[in-house]
């Protein structure tokens, strides 16, 4: 359920919201400028252990992905501003973990799936609803994810 309060009458209406919002805070930043704040993007995000099958992962918040073996991931369409954390804590031993971000959506402009075989960790910037940007890409022991292309 979602929360909208807005502070003045000449505020124009936020017409798009992300259904899963818990409050979201509507606000004019200057005439003819509507902001919009979402009460879980300002206080933090939460930890999923994702399934060891793959399948969907969410746009938003620290997947962990704790599976050795090969599986896909599919990571939701980014939403400008947020940002995702994933984290794989165990080495690959089958196969490469791969997530895809989805028709349309890349990490870099071009590759649109992330290759993980070690215990990496990369940090996304959602920066449009067809872009990610990778800000950090960590392992203490493999090597960074890498980008690729299907």
């Amino acid at each position: 359920m979602s929360t909208i309060y807005t502070f003045h009458q000449e505020c124009p209406a936020e017409t798009s919201f992300d259904d899963s919002a818990d409050i979201a805070l509507v606000y004019d930043a200057s005439e003819g400028r509507t902001n919009r704040a979402v009460l879980r993007d300002l206080l933090g995000n939460k930890v999923t252990t994702e399934s060891t099958a793959g399948g969907a992962i969410a746009n938003r918040g620290v997947s962990v992905l704790t599976t050795a073996v090969g599986v896909n991931y599919d990571l939701a369409a980014p939403i400008s501003g947020t940002r995702k954390v994933i984290t794989a804590l165990a080495a690959a031993t089958a196969a490469t973990r791969v997530v895809r971000a989805g028709s349309g959506v890349t990490f870099d402009g071009t590759n649109n799936t992330l290759l993980s075989t070690g215990i990496q960790t990369v940090e996304l910037l959602a920066i449009s609803s067809t872009r990610w940007q990778v800000i950090a890409n960590y392992s203490p022991t493999t090597g960074a994810m890498t980008l690729g292309s299907t």
